[in-house]
C-alpha cells in the first residue's frame, strides 16, 4: 500500500478521534439534535467552499449524484446523530471502538453485494477487530453510571 494511503488513513483516524472528543465536550452544553443541525451543515458548507479546488466536475453523472445524495441520508446525516447519541451515552472511547465495527459490516456487504472474496488474512483481520472491540466494550462504564446494553447499537 502506498505511503500516502497510510498517511491519509492515520490522519482520518486522528481527526475522527478528535471529533468524538470535541463532540463529547459540546454535548455537555447542547442536545444531540441541535449539535447535529450545526455539525452537518458546517461540513456541507466546507465541502462546497473547497469544491473549486478539490472537485473535478468534468466526470459529473446524474445517476451517480443521486446515489451519493441517497448515501447522504445515512452518512453523514443519520450517522452523525447516532454517533453523537452514542458519545453522549458511552463516551468517546467506546463509541470509537464500536464505530470500528463499520469496517466489518462493509466487508460483509462487499462479500454479499460486490462478490469480493475474503482470504485467510482478511478473515483473521476482521476476527481480531471484532474481538478487540468486544474486549474494549465489556465491563465499561461512563462517568458515574453504567450505560444500557442497547446503547452499543448506536455507533
Amino acid at each position: 500500500m502506498p505511503l500516502d494511503a497510510w498517511i491519509y488513513a492515520i490522519a482520518a483516524a486522528a481527526l475522527f478521534g478528535l471529533s468524538l472528543n470535541l463532540a463529547q465536550i459540546g454535548l455537555r452544553y447542547m442536545p444531540v439534535a441541535l449539535g447535529s443541525m450545526i455539525s452537518i451543515p458546517t461540513a456541507a458548507a466546507l465541502f462546497w467552499a473547497s469544491s473549486p479546488w478539490t472537485a473535478d466536475f468534468s466526470g459529473w453523472r446524474n445517476d451517480a449524484a443521486l446515489l451519493f445524495a441517497a448515501t447522504g441520508l445515512f452518512y453523514p446525516a443519520l450517522v452523525t446523530i447516532l454517533t453523537f447519541e452514542a458519545t453522549r451515552f458511552l463516551g468517546p472511547n467506546v463509541t470509537a471502538a464500536m464505530g470500528n465495527l463499520a469496517r466489518a459490516v462493509a466487508v460483509g456487504a462487499g462479500v454479499l453485494w460486490l462478490g469480493e472474496a475474503l482470504g485467510l488474512q482478511q478473515f483473521a483481520g476482521v476476527a481480531v477487530l471484532v474481538a478487540g472491540v468486544t474486549m474494549m466494550t465489556t465491563n465499561r462504564n461512563w462517568g458515574d453510571t453504567t450505560w444500557p446494553l442497547w446503547a452499543l447499537s448506536l455507533p
